[in-house]
């Protein structure tokens, strides 16, 4: 089925499908991997977040200490990676009431999308299905099966991919803002309080109509 693209459907993230694929594979990266020279030379960069409130991605700039890269480095350990006081859970079955259960567990229903969806988790397969890290890197790679879908004006397909990422932002991906505020509540350097203040920003750039 080929739509015109005054259609709905066909405006739904034209103009804005690739660079929001972009920008979600850049933060599934530094959350799966952590500070690199490259990632962290992005976010050290003055301009980025005046940029990004241009572009409608962030209402107020995060302020907050650029760190040198190695303290960053530190900092991500102690509150994404290393179990302590300062830790905060960057998976979402932490953010349940319940614990995982034979019936529900995050990881589990985020696998079988994934596995559905025909999502690779390599190089990251030691890295649990429920991480954020995870989670952008799957919305990036539908985000990039959108910007295909909506060069050839399918239809169908715009149609079909929005409907699993809507689901999968809905359903999987509700705790990001509470991630996101106990990242930033930690104070942390610049760096990461702007890859934090990100996250919630993401899922209104997908909805730039909704609050």
């Amino acid at each position: 089925m080929t739509i015109k693209d005054s259609s709905p459907a066909m405006r739904e993230g034209t103009g804005n499908a690739r660079p929001l694929q972009d920008l979600f594979l850049f933060l599934a990266q530094y959350y799966l991997e952590g500070p690199s020279g490259s990632i962290d030379e992005v976010l050290q960069n003055a301009a980025w977040p005046a940029e990004l409130k241009q572009a409608g991605l962030l209402s107020e700039d995060p302020g907050g200490e650029t760190a040198e890269i190695s303290a960053h480095r530190s900092q991500f350990g102690d509150l994404l990676r290393i179990p302590g006081e300062r830790f905060i859970p960057p998976f979402e079955q932490a953010y349940h009431a319940q614990k995982a259960t034979v019936e529900f567990s995050a990881p589990a229903a985020c696998e079988r999308v994934y596995q559905h969806a025909g999502y690779d988790r390599a190089p990251f397969v030691a890295v649990q299905a429920d991480h954020v890290g995870h989670q952008l890197r799957f919305l990036s790679a539908l985000l990039g099966r959108l910007g295909d879908a909506l060069e050839r004006k399918d239809g169908d397909a715009v149609l079909r991919i929005l409907t699993w990422r809507d689901g999968f932002l809905r359903d999987r991906c509700w705790w990001w803002p509470r991630l996101s505020d106990k990242l930033l509540e930690r104070h942390p350097c610049r760096q990461i309080r702007l890859a934090a203040a990100l996250l919630p920003a993401l899922t209104r750039a997908c909805h730039p109509g909704q609050p």
